[in-house]
């Protein structure tokens, strides 16, 4: 006569934790002592998996209990992987959590976004910011120009304004940790840049989270999400957005490379977005402000809620550059005066 399965009889808690993380989920039962984690979500026609990761916290022998692929949807895989549990750690109602665990990620995947009712006698939503007045909070933000406009150095300035929560030069800013994702220079360049901007104004330099990065954006997006929970982020940087949509050809590719940028985006999680562009090099020899549009296709510039068009004046032979911004497009507010820089 065989010994009880412990995971078919004990009750479940009344009152799991269940949390989304990421990309990913979290079950963490209450008082069980062990951790719940699901990542690399995947649908096909017939199932939905994820590769699941069980932490033990009990002793004698805390840690790894297990990494597989877990089919949600699958009785015969509940019971598979709760046998195996078992007999790791036989204190645990394996087979009662895996199954509450995978309806509750189920339950949330298929409610979607939630409905909503708007308009009437709620107050009106007004615009606001994370630095005042160039970046609108929780928006994708956009700064545009031609190659060696100052959009990097700006960029750099927003950083450790936000950063640092620093009100200077008339800007307001919410601090936020911040995360510099990078396709055009190196750790050593935008570490320079921020020592040279924090110095220029006077205040100790941050330190920013970075990633010098290779592969469009959207290959990275779970790497991303992970990271922006973790480490609470809750502004990124993104230089330049050619390089992070990634290779393409033909204009209806091109389209749904910047289509895809957003949307990865959107997935990574909630935060405000600056989005560096360029411009084509016919519209790089306007003569004014206001003529020209980020490079490449409109569906860029129709993401976006809030973009400043960059110009420069600057000598031959000087180190001093006259840097215009330009408010291009805004929603939820009304136009900005332009904005003047001297950057030495």
């Amino acid at each position: 006569m065989t010994a009880p399965d412990a995971s078919q009889n004990a009750p479940i808690p009344l009152h799991p934790v269940f949390r989304r993380e990421g990309l990913g989920y979290v079950f963490t039962p209450e008082s069980a002592g062990v951790v719940l984690r699901a990542d690399h979500l995947h649908r096909t026609a017939h199932e939905v998996t994820v590769e699941l990761l069980v932490e033990s916290l009990l002793p004698p022998t805390p840690g790894l209990v297990s990494l597989s692929k877990f089919n949600l949807s699958s009785m015969v895989s509940a019971r598979d992987l709760a046998k195996y549990l078992t007999e790791v750690v036989p204190t645990v109602p394996w087979r009662a959590y895996l199954l509450e665990f995978a309806a509750s990620i189920l339950g949330t995947e298929r409610k979607g976004t939630p409905f909503q009712m708007a308009g009437g006698t709620a107050p009106a939503v007004t615009q606001t910011y994370l630095l005042h007045p160039l970046l609108a909070e929780g928006k994708f933000n956009m700064l545009y120009g031609p190659g060696g406009a100052g959009k990097g150095q700006l960029a750099v300035l927003t950083a450790v304004l936000v950063q640092t929560g620093t009100e200077v030069l008339g800007f307001h800013a919410e601090q936020a940790n911040v995360l510099y994702l990078d396709w055009e220079d190196d750790f050593g360049t935008l570490t320079g840049r921020i020592q040279a901007v924090s110095a220029g104004l006077g205040i100790a330099a941050p330190y920013v989270h970075y990633r010098e990065c290779r592969a469009h954006l959207a290959s990275q997006v779970t790497q991303l999400a992970g990271y922006v929970v973790e480490h609470q982020i809750g502004y990124i940087i993104v230089d330049s957005v050619e390089m992070a949509c990634g290779a393409g050809s033909d204009d209806s590719a091109y389209q749904n490379r910047a289509l895809r940028l957003f949307e990865s985006l959107r997935t990574i999680g909630n935060f405000t977005t600056l989005l560096i562009d360029h411009v084509s090099s016919n519209d790089a020899k306007a003569e004014g402000p206001g003529v020209t549009k980020p490079y490449g296709s409109i569906f860029k510039f129709n993401e976006v809620r809030w973009a400043w068009e960059v110009r420069k004046e600057q000598q031959a032979g000087s180190s001093v550059m006259n840097v215009g911004l330009f408010h291009a497009k805004y929603s939820n507010a009304g136009y900005h005066q332009p904005l003047g820089f001297e950057l030495d």
